[in-house]
């Protein structure tokens, strides 16, 4: 991608708002430059230029598949239309959060699911999605089937994230096995 100038009376600079001349190229800024430095430009004249904001954990793709219990939706519709709320929102790159769980206890966060859920994101970002869908694995201790699966997604290139959850009895918000 060739670089480009995008130019505003309006931009948002750090912790000011000002005029200036934005070089951009290989998506992401290079730099930026005062107002009318930059040669020819895209001129947005008073129109806001912002960064777009990133999600680094979110489980609303899974509230979009299942917004209630039982009440499912096809898992590809579900993630184009999450994308467009997304990118009205302003969110430019979001990390999908997607729980690894034993599946007797959460059959809808269950490792097949996961799984699956991880791999049509990633399809579908190459394809038909208009922000940068990335991948945030929780891993939940307890699933031992899940490991394997986890470890097997990381070398595909298929998650981008990973973190441990420890929810067993006695632990953080669980403090025993009826809560």
């Amino acid at each position: 991608m060739r670089e480009r100038i995008f130019r505003s009376k309006r931009v948002v600079c750090g912790d000011e708002i000002r005029p200036a001349d934005l070089v951009v190229g290989w998506g992401v800024i290079l730099e930026i430059l005062d107002y009318g430095q930059g040669g020819k430009a895209f001129d947005f004249g008073n129109l806001l230029i912002a960064p777009g904001f990133v999600d680094l954990h979110s489980d609303s793709v899974e509230k979009e598949v299942e917004p209630r219990p039982g009440a499912t939706f096809p898992l590809r519709a579900s993630l184009v239309e999450l994308d467009r709320k997304l990118a009205m929102s302003g969110i430019t790159t979001m990390f999908h959060a997607v729980s690894f769980n034993d599946e007797s206890i959460t059959s809808s966060r269950g490792t097949e699911m996961a799984a699956r859920m991880i791999r049509e994101i990633n399809q579908l970002g190459k394809l038909d999605l208009s922000i940068d869908n990335l991948i945030h694995a929780r891993y939940e201790i307890t699933s031992f089937p899940s490991a394997s699966v986890i470890a097997s997604l990381i070398e595909q290139g298929q998650v981008h994230l990973l973190s441990i959850m420890d929810h067993t009895p006695g632990q953080g918000q669980f403090k025993t096995i009826e809560s």
